[in-house]
């Protein structure tokens, strides 16, 4: 479908973040109301067995069933219910033992109480209060409950509380709409809402572990939705690359910007750093006085050791990237991204092409041919460019095989040791500059 026509993501909605999470209980409202099967589904774990076969075993032409989004309480008549249902929705599962023991009503001045989510079956009231993370909104609920119980026939015993998070109803939204595309019928309000969830927040989804999912082209989307869960996972730690496609963090050091991670076709798990992208990055990566580090070919990583790829990376770019050139050390007569090359990078003017093309025929093996593998006459010398930015940098890549990977996270519902690892691989990227001390240190420490 085109993204214009995508109903939770229209081409003319603001697009940013919080206007997305926003409208996320608004979404899962609209797909309650046009998928029975979700509807089904979700109110059978709300309800009691008994209230459930109430509400389905005695069904009559005057039934009502309706579905409203922030109402206001206060208009709320709660004596026309049998029962009432009261439900915290959020990333996290909240503890609801003894909760009208453990608050008291409580408001600001200006507080209205008013429910995101209101669903009428006949006589049987849910209202549900709606985060988008773990915030603890029971003092909410609990504010929202004793509006219901003023003027009121029913006493606390009579309201049922019951605290569900986003991973639980993500599963029955992904289990109606397979059921659905089982039925060969499509339903575009479970289709985009899933689109909407794993776009913005992928760790809501119910997706297989590494050790179930076999290496297969088959499997890539859902091994880079697994990645991408547990990413999200460490997103109070670090924050999130949330652009280009790419899946990683940004980095706080000055010589790099990002930590990405990407899979092979192989399966191994490739977590990549590149030093010395800028001019800027440069003067912190060329001027330290260790420069050993280009070296490396392992590290250590949770007690398993991990090999290391080096690749040179020549960047050019102008208000954005223009191309680039990646080689090994077997490309070069002379190395380039050097502390005494350095002065050959940043602006570049037309008038010292020649001299940049001197530089690099002199300094490539004749086998290598650079203008072809950078496109240089096509994006440099018949551009209409004036100028352009260069840097020497690197591609720095820790290669994690698959079958590790596999060990490691084997449950759908706990990605705390896979997310845990992704983040011992962020930390071991801070060390960079001194990855060759501490490769010496485990040749020792084998060696013993």
């Amino acid at each position: 479908m085109d993204r214009h026509l995508n109903i939770f993501r229209s081409f003319s909605q603001n697009q940013s973040k919080e206007n997305i999470e926003d409208n996320i209980s608004r979404a899962f409202v609209l797909c309650l109301q046009n998928s029975n099967v979700l509807f089904n589904d979700f109110i059978k774990d709300i309800l009691s067995t008994e209230d459930y076969h109430y509400v389905f075993n005695n069904f009559n032409e005057n039934a009502d069933v309706s579905i409203d989004i922030q109402v206001n309480l206060q208009k709320v008549d709660s004596a026309a219910y049998k029962n009432i249902y009261a439900v915290a929705l959020t990333s996290e599962v909240l503890d609801m033992i003894d909760f009208f023991e453990n608050f008291q009503y409580s408001h600001s001045k200006d507080y209205r109480p008013e429910t995101d989510i209101f669903i009428e079956l006949t006589d049987i009231l849910i209202i549900i209060e709606v985060k988008r993370h773990g915030e603890d909104c029971r003092q909410q609920l609990y504010n929202q409950v004793h509006q219901l119980l003023l003027n009121s026939v029913h006493e606390k015993e009579d309201v049922s509380v019951k605290s569900v998070n986003w991973l639980s109803v993500m599963e029955q939204v992904s289990r109606a709409h397979n059921f659905e595309r089982y039925l060969k019928t499509r339903n575009p309000f479970l289709k985009d809402f899933l689109g909407l969830i794993r776009q913005y927040k992928s760790d809501w989804l119910p997706v297989t572990p590494f050790a179930s999912l076999p290496i297969s082209e088959q499997y890539n989307d859902q091994r880079i939705l697994r990645l991408q869960a547990a990413i999200a996972s460490n997103m109070q730690d670090y924050n999130l690359v949330d652009k280009g496609g790419r899946n990683g963090f940004k980095f706080p050091e000055p010589w790099a910007d990002e930590v990405l991670f990407s899979f092979r076709d192989d399966g191994t798990l490739v977590a990549s750093i590149y030093p010395g992208n800028t001019k800027t990055q440069g003067y912190s990566l060329y001027n330290s006085n260790n420069q050993n580090w280009r070296n490396t070919t392992r590290v250590e990583i949770d007690n398993t050791i991990f090999d290391v790829s080096f690749t040179s990376h020549i960047k050019f770019s102008g208000q954005g990237y223009i191309t680039g050139l990646w080689f090994d050390k077997d490309k070069e007569l002379t190395p380039i991204c050097t502390q005494a090359n350095f002065n050959r990078t940043g602006r570049i003017l037309k008038k010292s092409w020649v001299d940049l093309e001197q530089f690099f025929d002199t300094s490539f093996q004749k086998t290598y041919n650079w203008r072809k593998e950078s496109l240089w006459v096509k994006k440099i010398k018949e551009s209409n460019r004036s100028r352009f930015d260069v840097s020497f940098g690197y591609e720095v890549s820790i290669l994690i095989p698959y079958p590790f990977l596999q060990e490691l996270d084997k449950k759908t519902e706990d990605l705390s040791v896979l997310a845990s690892f992704i983040s011992e691989v962020y930390q071991k990227f801070t060390q960079l500059l001194e990855w060759d001390q501490l490769e010496q240190e485990i040749i020792k420490q084998r060696a013993q």
